[in-house]
């Protein structure tokens, strides 16, 4: 998660509605290249870094990829949060420890008990 906040820049998610280039596309290079891509590829393999990119840009074939790039993804429930926190609105309230504890693997995918 946090290599994908990696290409964050200031009002990014408010800018790329209007255009501006992608948060994800933007952590490409960091992450590809440079001192992150070389401990990338020295410790998780030579394919690391396009796996993690992959994953990001929500492209991969791994159980995690919804929980990285999604529907209900880390990424939306942390800003959700931080937000309606720093906006003083009471919308945006996730119980985000009893999400992550509700998740299940369904069919090589991550999944949500039905009871949560």
């Amino acid at each position: 998660m946090l290599l994908h906040d990696i290409g964050h820049y200031p009002f990014s998610h408010a800018l790329e509605e209007i255009g501006a280039l992608h948060h994800e596309e933007v952590a490409r290079p960091l992450i590809s290249s440079g001192a992150i891509g070389d401990i990338l590829r020295r410790d998780l393999g030579k394919d690391a870094p396009d796996r993690l990119v992959e994953l990001i840009r929500g492209k991969s074939s791994s159980p995690l990829q919804g929980l990285i790039s999604g529907s209900l993804d880390l990424d939306k429930i942390e800003y959700l949060k931080r937000d309606a926190l720093m906006c003083g609105v009471p919308y945006g309230e996730i119980d985000a420890e009893r999400l992550l504890n509700s998740l299940t693997v369904v069919s090589g995918a991550i999944g949500i008990a039905r009871k949560a």
